[in-house]
């Protein structure tokens, strides 16, 4: 056979081995396909802080449940001082709560 003519069956060999991959994973070249791994947390574009609501660490759904009428105070603390109170795992600062005490009685 010539050359031209094996071509069409080579592409053949090739497609029968080819290997479908997903759109998120770019292919280079012939061989595996190439992962990027993708730091979402760093690329945030809304960075997401820890909430302290009088002492305790709650999750930002949490904070639902709070009416602003008990609000005494809050308090935003950088992240090197907060890290400094809670350590490593503060990335993006803290939201600190402070409510009023609850009034019990007349």
């Amino acid at each position: 056979m010539t050359r031209l003519l094996m071509l069409p069956l080579l592409l053949l060999g090739f497609a029968a081995s080819a290997q479908t991959a997903p759109t998120t994973a770019p292919r280079l070249g012939l061989g595996k396909p190439t992962t990027i791994p993708l730091y979402i947390e760093a690329l945030s574009m809304k960075p997401n802080p820890m909430y302290v609501v009088d002492g305790q660490i709650v999750d930002s759904s949490a904070l639902s449940t709070i009416s602003p009428d008990q609000i005494k105070s809050v308090s935003i603390i950088k992240p090197q001082a907060a890290a400094a109170s809670f350590g490593p795992r503060v990335r993006n600062g803290t939201v600190m709560i402070t409510n009023k005490p609850v009034k019990t009685g007349r």
